[in-house]
């Protein structure tokens, strides 16, 4: 489904946040900023050291794109933003003046691309396609409104014009200096409410020691049904481990696990 965090103030999004969505949507990650009249872009970023490590030189106004492939599969050159121009390029870094995030599946693609090539007279780019990278031409062709008609999903549309620099279509959720685009989600506290959670704190099962027996009678530990009780506790440990493709790993090592004090 991917997830986009936009920053039009250019507050800096935490670096766990940024963790938690690479996480969940961890088929590559782009970063889009506002700068000189310009937007400027890198993608790309398959692993989330190297995202979080292009994102420490980003300032001013910017959005960042976590990639759940859903059509043309996992590349690097898939990843968003795209250029809305008449090439839809696939430069894993550049600039330009208007770029576009997509977070939602849009089923009739292939077909509304087809159709607009056609009618433009323009050559078909090169090069790997998804839904969104179409939806970039399309758009160039028949202007930013044809967003409002290609389905529920959210599109971000970033602007070098001042006056149009973040245009976003669909349902969005803004929650103090950032917009989401998971209305519903309540996706920055946490983010796993709505994906499913990339790590689950471990539970350590403490059963409570026998009872002695005084005299004849036998005092126990009860719990709410009066018998031994076993205590759940939850660590509030958080561990986290990366493959080198930048996917999460759950330790299968009892020893990583901290006990619980």
């Amino acid at each position: 489904m991917c997830v986009i965090i936009a920053s039009p103030k250019g507050v800096k999004i935490p670096d766990e946040l940024l963790r938690e969505a690479a996480c969940s949507n961890r088929d590559g990650a782009g970063i889009a900023w506002i700068k000189d009249g310009k937007v400027h872009w890198v993608k790309g970023l398959m692993k989330i050291d190297d995202m979080l490590k292009a994102y420490q030189s980003v300032t001013g106004p910017h959005a960042v794109h976590f990639r759940l492939a859903t059509h043309g599969g996992n590349t690097p050159l898939l990843t968003h933003p795209f250029p809305v121009t008449d090439q839809v390029r696939l430069d894993l870094k550049g600039s330009g003046f208007k770029l576009l995030m997509h977070n939602g599946v849009y089923t009739d693609w292939s077909e509304d691309l087809k159709a607009s090539i056609l009618s433009s007279g323009k050559p078909c780019p090169d090069g790997p396609w998804s839904d969104t990278r179409g939806v970039a031409f399309v758009v160039k062709q028949h202007g930013d409104a044809i967003l409002n008609l290609m389905g529920s999903s959210r599109y971000l549309l970033l602007s070098g014009d001042k006056a149009h620099a973040f245009s976003f279509f669909g349902d969005w959720h803004e929650y103090k200096d950032f917009v989401f685009s998971n209305k519903n989600s309540n996706i920055a506290f946490p983010i796993a409410t709505y994906h499913q959670s990339c790590y689950t704190p471990p539970t350590t099962t403490v059963s409570a020691p026998a009872a002695p027996t005084v005299g004849s009678r036998t005092p126990t530990t009860t719990g709410q049904n009066g018998t031994n009780a076993t205590v759940t506790k939850s660590s509030s440990a958080v561990w986290r481990h990366f493959t080198d493709d930048g996917r999460f790993k759950q330790p299968d090592d009892s020893t990583a696990i901290v006990p619980v004090t």
